[in-house]
Formats: structure tokens, sequence, C-alpha cells
């Protein structure tokens, strides 16, 4: 569907199938459990994209429950500085900016 509407708006957008998460990211967490819920493990994108994570300016995700911390910390390790993390979830849009929630 989304590379119909790609084609249809003419927008140029790339797809490609590929994890979320750079080679050699690990999850450090205050409690010890770096396990990463859905995402799951597999081959990164970004070479395939042909852009490393820290060139994006805004990074949308839609975790599940459990999964923010990581994002967020993923986002913190890789981003750009003051690239923004839009996570769609139970209490709607929340934005963090270098790791911290903007109001």
């Amino acid at each position: 569907m989304a590379r119909g509407l790609a084609a249809k708006y003419q927008s140029g957008a790339r797809f490609v199938a590929g994890s979320f998460i750079p080679a050699g990211y690990r999850y450090r967490p205050p409690d010890g459990d770096g396990r990463l819920g859905t995402i799951g493990h597999g081959a990164s994108a970004y070479p395939e994209l042909r852009h490393p994570l820290e060139d994006f300016d805004v990074v949308y995700a839609y975790p599940w429950g459990g999964e923010e911390g990581m994002m967020v910390d993923l986002m913190r390790a890789y981003g750009a500085k003051g690239a923004r993390l839009l996570l769609h979830g139970s209490e709607g849009v929340r934005v963090f900016r270098d790791g911290r929630p903007v109001v």
C-alpha cells in the first residue's frame, strides 16, 4: 500500500526491509533487562537506506508497551543532536529530543 501511495503521489520515497536498530547497538537499561521486545533482531536497514540514523531529523515510532525506553535510548545513542523522536502510544504522541521529553 505504501509503495502504491508513493508512486501515485510521486513522492520519491524509498522502501527497505531491515531492522530499525543500528548494527552494534546494545540496550542496557537500569533494570538489566535488555530484551528488545517485538523489534527483535536482524540486519540493520541503514546500509540499504544509505543513511545512518543520525541523518534523520525526525523519527516516528509506534512501540508496543515496554519498548519506549529502548527507543529513547537508541535515539540518545545514535540520533543526531537535536533530532526528535515521536512515539505514538496509549497516551497519544510524545516527543523526545536528545533523550528528554519535549513539553
